[in-house]
């Protein structure tokens, strides 16, 4: 180059990577601990906490399907799944509500008028047994349409006894077109 000036490196030269290192090392000494990364939303205390990060349910949704999933594990533990704990905690339906409820959640056919959001009709098993939320009123209905059994039931006596029938695992794949 001409001038007498430096010639122009096509990146950062040997200073200013060492600088940008010092950059990057102040500022993970100074985010790093708070919950901030590259490419990250600030974490509040509120969303670092699992329990709250769920949409839907509240806690008393949370305290009952958390004991559900207990049960079923230890359930599981012990060998092969009975239905005692289902009904245990589901004592004010009656054993034909009971199945009725356990068929809708694991019915491939359409709930109601209900669609994801890919704009694909929705069926029974999707919205009954979602892990991160709890079925929305539209589904409730469409159950108690589809399901005579269920019609005298609310929501919340239906969500009660479906979060231990939720609790136990159903893989879609092995439930059949009805």
């Amino acid at each position: 180059p001409s001038g007498g000036q430096p010639r122009a490196t096509g990146g950062m030269g040997y200073m200013r990577r060492n600088e940008r290192d010092g950059e990057l090392e102040k500022w993970f000494k100074e985010f790093g601990q708070k919950g901030l990364g590259p490419n990250r939303r600030v974490d509040s205390a509120r969303s670092r906490d699992p329990a709250d990060s769920r949409p839907v349910g509240g806690a008393k949704a949370r305290e009952l399907m958390d004991a559900a999933q207990a049960q079923a594990s230890a359930q599981m533990a012990d060998g092969s799944p009975s239905k005692a704990p289902i009904k245990a905690q589901a004592a004010d339906l009656t054993d034909s509500e009971l199945s009725a409820l356990e068929a809708a959640s694991k019915s491939l056919k359409q709930c109601g008028q209900m669609r994801n959001p890919f704009n694909q009709p929705l069926s029974f098993f999707s919205a009954l047994r979602a892990p991160d939320s709890n079925p929305k009123p539209e589904a409730w209905d469409a159950v108690r349409a589809t399901y005579p059994a269920l019609a005298s039931r609310t929501d919340e006596e239906l969500l009660k006894a479906l979060l231990p029938i939720k609790a136990v695992y159903v893989d879609k794949r092995s439930l059949e077109d009805e």
